[in-house]
């Protein structure tokens, strides 16, 4: 669905412009559309989900490489949507989450089922 809604956003040229009236560097109202399509023909975005808890010992290093994917450090080709949710299965190693909640825990465990994972 995203790449079809971002691909309308830019289309048409207004009847009273032309490609005369702007120098060549400015932008076109074509350019969205054209990355669009460039994103549809890439895939669009990928989107990484890090099930992290304060009591897991890799989860600070997990959530570090997040961040850097999500802010675009790693420079890799197509853009990524990072969303972190805090498990509580951790909790009873005494160090307990304050964000960590049971509704991730069980949407971690679904989707490790859905997707055969071990």
């Amino acid at each position: 669905m995203a790449p079809r809604l971002f691909a309308c956003f830019g289309r048409g040229v207004s009847s009273s412009s032309t490609t005369t009236d702007k120098p060549a560097s400015s932008p076109d109202l074509h350019d969205t559309a054209d990355q669009a399509v460039e994103e549809q023909r890439r895939g669009g975005a990928v989107l990484v989900e890090l099930f992290s808890s304060r009591g897991c010992g890799t989860s600070t290093d997990a959530a570090a490489i997040a961040s850097h994917m999500g802010c675009g450090n790693l420079g890799l080709d197509v853009p990524v949507v990072v969303l972190a949710w805090h498990v509580d299965y951790w909790d009873y190693q005494g160090r307990k989450d304050p964000f960590g909640l049971s509704v991730w825990t069980v949407s971690q465990k679904a989707l490790v089922e859905s997707l055969q994972l071990h």
